[in-house]
């Protein structure tokens, strides 16, 4: 299944959001990787607007969704209803800020990296219950190098459950 990120075209969606989807699938998309849902800075109520628009954009344009970027809220309910109205099963967190207390250098200190991962793991142990699955998606500070020599990917994912998946971004890991 080839998907367009819909972050590449965030300029075009915030413009015209219809017309961006449309004009994907014209150019052959059939899926699309929405972001922003769950996003700590809009309410529950504001997304799921957002999410029922983004619905009907994606019917007129004969898209589906793939999976979805997003943030993880303390109550993942409210994510899990939008991602039942954009029609999305997977969602991956883009960055360690979309999770509570979190930031980019969490890559570079174990502790904190085996925190974020523990986490990571009850989301995912959460989203599952709301019949999701949970995903990272990488970029190029996760490849830091830890006191031990291993990256912080690699300790990332040491961490990680089995059931949480990745989302690798070839772009930055160079």
């Amino acid at each position: 299944m080839l998907s367009v990120q819909l972050y590449s075209v965030r300029d075009a969606l915030a413009e015209n959001q219809d017309r961006t989807l449309a004009r994907l699938a014209e150019i052959g998309f059939r899926y699309v990787e929405p972001f922003g849902l769950g996003s700590a800075d809009k309410s529950a109520a504001e997304r799921l607007v957002a999410a029922k628009a983004l619905r009907r954009g994606l019917d007129a344009a004969g898209l589906r969704v793939s999976a979805t970027h997003a943030g993880l809220p303390d109550d993942v309910g409210p994510l899990a209803e939008e991602c039942a109205e954009i029609g999305a099963d997977t969602v991956f967190v883009p960055h360690p800020r979309m999770v509570g207390g979190f930031d980019e250098d969490v890559f570079g200190d174990p502790g904190r990296l085996a925190a974020f991962a523990d986490a990571v793991n009850a989301a995912g142990q959460a989203l599952a219950g709301a019949g999701l699955r949970l995903g990272y998606h990488n970029h190029d500070f996760e490849w830091a190098t830890l006191p031990d020599g291993r990256s912080g990917y690699d300790a990332f994912w040491a961490s990680a459950d089995d059931a949480i998946l990745a989302e690798l971004d070839v772009y930055w890991a160079t």
